[in-house]
């Protein structure tokens, strides 16, 4: 599993700087966050993980991946909205 590991990260890392021309950095665990939506005032949970460079940014909504991209985003009031097969993200520019 160490290998493994090892192998992703130095692979990840390798992707970034081939990309960019220099390393780039992510972070080292899950970091998980709940309070009430801004707009709303419903009680939400952001989950922000790791993951290899060459994927890019997104959002996993219950195992549906909405892409923080703009072929996703529709101008909506008062924010950017992500929005991909009936799933909407808001306030996404906040954490990008």
């Amino acid at each position: 599993m160490y290998k493994e590991f090892f192998k992703n990260t130095f692979l990840s890392s390798f992707d970034a700087f081939m990309q960019t021309g220099r390393l780039q950095q992510t972070l080292a665990d899950c970091v998980e966050r709940q309070g009430k939506a801004l707009h709303s005032g419903k009680v939400s949970t952001v989950r922000l993980c790791p993951e290899r460079a060459s994927r890019g940014r997104y959002f996993d909504f219950r195992s549906n991946f909405v892409p923080a991209s703009v072929e996703f985003a529709q101008v909506s009031p008062l924010c950017t909205t992500l929005y991909k097969g009936g799933f909407r993200i808001r306030m996404w520019k906040k954490l990008v």
